[in-house]
């Protein structure tokens, strides 16, 4: 295997801090080849032999940084024409301070020419099994279970993927730990109302024996008749909105199907319908992450494309088969996979940040959302293009190829809808919460094997 051009000198001592975390994770999802072991272990002392990187980061407080002998080879290696990031790593980091990240990064691509999306350490990713993957993200999220704490989205798609991947390889002890978050979730919020419960958030029917988190969520989930007339407003004068407000949709398909709520499921319809008429862009087949009817239409965020097949899937995985408007909706799944394919990286098999606008960043958990929501529409017979399984099978292969000590690398932001794709540039330096660098884990865990 070819030499790494980046070593990256691991931690002082324990656990990696935030910080320290980050930066390799964005390494790892613009793919640049990083010097570590079998286990994704990284280096933790300077080796004797620099030669071959292109770039040493190493944090200015290492102890080792004192020893002349390691100042001579760091000299000699700069004299060599090589760069040398001091990467200055405190315990925690404050969001105002992560143009520090950018800054590194912008030394290491740019003053460095380090290649970006490098084969070589793409293939050494990509190779490992589905199992080994799958599981190991799970193992990892349930010894660090610091991320329960958020309360939000986040929390529970990942306790979503857990479980289905307990189901997928009969983990028992999975589901149990997942059947605990949720009573954690209760114990802490107790009576009182809580975004964390907004509705389009649960996965509460993967989970049997969960009844009082069930009862929790639909005391915030809208009744039919607001549904109802929130379409009909919809369909007269449409607000402003965005991909996000149809992920909700899924929600109110489940409880038509599981729990025989049967008058949630036209309206959620009719909402997707104005969902289609509003944000449909005909070129290129992809989804405006907002817009206003007869307006203005935004542009195909990566992510958004996603929370809209969230929406879109949910309801064709909970309608019956010989409803009037089933063959319409999966008509629309199917156009979708169709942007997307042209959209597709030929190399790694991710997309954009923007989709299909070169020279915007390829984006690892709008991408892993693509193959989740994908791979479900493919299982529940909604989507039946032939080129699907393939389009499919590589994004797969891009997933593991930017997966590291467990965690699908994404350095990926909450975002408004943007005006320009300058706005969904600079999304990292906005402030706005960060998913952190186990974001995509969150939604691809689960998902291999693709179709059945």
């Amino acid at each position: 295997m070819p030499h790494a051009e980046v070593l990256l000198v691991g931690p002082r001592e324990g656990k990696q801090p935030l910080p320290y975390e980050q930066l390799m994770d964005v390494l790892v999802e613009y793919g640049v080849h990083i010097e570590c072991d079998d286990q994704d272990r990284l280096p933790t002392t300077l080796p004797e032999d620099l030669s071959g990187y292109k770039v040493v980061v190493v944090d200015d407080d290492l102890p080792a940084l004192n020893d002349p002998a390691v100042k001579a080879r760091l000299d000699k290696f700069k004299e060599g024409g090589g760069r040398i990031v001091m990467h200055h790593c405190p315990p925690d980091l404050k969001w105002h301070e992560e143009f520090r990240l950018f800054r590194y990064m912008t030394d290491i691509l740019m003053k460095a020419c380090v290649r970006t999306q490098n084969p070589a350490f793409l293939e050494r990713n990509a190779r490992r099994p589905d199992r080994q993957v799958i599981l190991g993200q799970v193992d990892s999220e349930l010894r660090d279970r610091s991320w329960v704490a958020y309360g939000n989205d986040v929390v529970f798609t990942r306790a979503e993927g857990l479980w289905t991947a307990a189901e997928l390889y009969q983990r028992e002890d999975v589901k149990q730990a997942v059947v605990k978050v949720f009573d954690e979730i209760l114990k802490k919020v107790g009576d009182n109302p809580s975004p964390a419960f907004c509705g389009w958030n649960m996965p509460v029917f993967l989970v049997p024996g969960n009844e009082r988190f069930l009862a929790k969520c639909l005391s915030q989930v809208p009744s039919a008749a607001e549904v109802r007339r929130r379409a009909d407003l919809w369909q007269k004068d449409p607000p402003y909105f965005r991909c996000e407000e149809m992920s909700q949709l899924f929600v109110y398909g489940q409880l038509a199907r599981l729990l025989g709520k049967k008058e949630y499921l036209q309206p959620a319809i009719d909402l997707m319908k104005v969902g289609h008429e509003v944000l449909w862009l005909k070129d290129p087949e992809l989804w405006a992450h907002a817009g206003i009817r007869g307006k203005w239409q935004g542009l195909p965020w990566g992510r958004g494309q996603s929370w809209l097949l969230f929406g879109l899937v949910g309801l064709l995985e909970n309608m019956p088969k010989d409803h009037p408007d089933y063959k319409l909706l999966a008509s629309w799944v199917g156009d979708t996979a169709d942007g997307l394919r042209g959209a597709q990286d030929p190399v790694t098999g991710l997309w954009q940040n923007v989709v299909g606008l070169k020279g915007s960043r390829l984006e690892m958990s709008g991408s892993c959302l693509i193959i989740r929501h994908l791979s479900r529409a493919w299982r529940c017979g909604a989507l039946r293009s032939p080129f699907v399984p393939e389009m499919l099978a590589k994004a797969w292969k891009g997933a593991k190829a930017h997966t590291f000590q467990h965690r699908s690398c994404t350095q990926a932001y909450g975002s408004d809808a943007g005006y320009d794709a300058m706005f969904y540039a600079l999304i990292p330096q906005s402030g706005v919460d960060c998913l952190t660098a186990s974001g995509g884990g969150d939604y691809v865990k689960t998902f291999g094997p693709l179709v059945e």
